[in-house]
């Protein structure tokens, strides 16, 4: 993993952050789903970042890695899926532990 958070093996050293603003139900809708699938289609690094509580930091998950499968079915139902399971991991893993350090939880 580097710096950026982007891992070694992607070789676009440049990625898209996307920030929810609205409901987590928000990352169903279709043409948002679209738009990041072509993205990890074209290899290219994409992370979804939550706002965590007031006071605290966003939690950020890199979604390529854990998604290629989904995103290789081109399959909504499946994607959103994965892209909900994302979401569930950052949020269990918080209050598991009380960190949110890791910037992959699907990889």
């Amino acid at each position: 993993m580097t710096q950026t958070g982007i891992p070694s093996h992607f070789e676009q050293r440049v990625g898209l952050k996307f920030q929810l603003v609205a409901s987590l139900q928000s990352v169903r809708w279709e043409p948002f789903v679209t738009y990041i699938a072509a993205l990890m289609e074209k290899k290219i690094p994409v992370f979804l970042s939550v706002p965590g509580p007031a006071g605290q930091d966003s939690r950020v998950v890199f979604l390529n890695d854990g998604m290629a499968a989904a995103v290789a079915t081109r399959n909504s139902r499946q994607i959103v899926q994965e892209l909900m399971r994302a979401l569930e991991m950052r949020h269990r893993r918080k209050e598991l532990t009380g960190s949110d350090n890791s910037a992959s939880d699907l990889s």
